[in-house]
């Protein structure tokens, strides 16, 4: 059973980023299926390491399209994904250190961050941008 069940609600209708956060999710329920199966302390890690570095290629290209098409609110999108970044960049480095078991909790985490994020932050900056690409300023 997935985590995080995608469904249409998810969708921003740009659709590279709606690629990009099909991905993340699915990287998510391979995360909470490893640590809800016990895998080994190492894997998991490699699937946090790889959530994280995902995240980061996957704000930068959010980042480039609120730019090209002068997004509003930039700011604050901005200053949510550093904050992000930086709460992802500890647990793994918490991680890898063995300062912290993964969990749950840290699955739950990363979940409603990937929710929060595309159904409160960008389903408006996603349809402003969808707007703009398809002309319809």
């Amino acid at each position: 059973m997935s985590l995080i069940p995608w469904d249409e609600r998810y969708l921003v209708r740009v659709p590279e980023i709606d690629e990009q956060h099909r991905r993340l999710v699915g990287m998510i329920n391979d995360f909470y299926d490893a640590v809800a199966a016990g895998t080994a302390h190492a894997a998991v890690g490699e699937l946090l390491r790889g959530m994280v570095e995902y995240t980061k290629y996957h704000f930068t290209t959010e980042e480039r399209l609120m730019r090209l098409h002068a997004a509003p609110d930039m700011a604050a999108h901005l200053a949510a994904h550093r904050h992000f970044t930086a709460k992802a960049n500890d647990v793994a480095a918490r991680h890898a250190r063995g300062a912290l078991v993964v969990s749950l909790e840290i699955t739950n985490f990363l979940r409603s961050g990937l929710t929060d994020h595309i159904l409160t932050m960008y389903k408006d900056l996603g349809a402003f941008i969808a707007t703009r690409m398809t002309g319809g300023d």
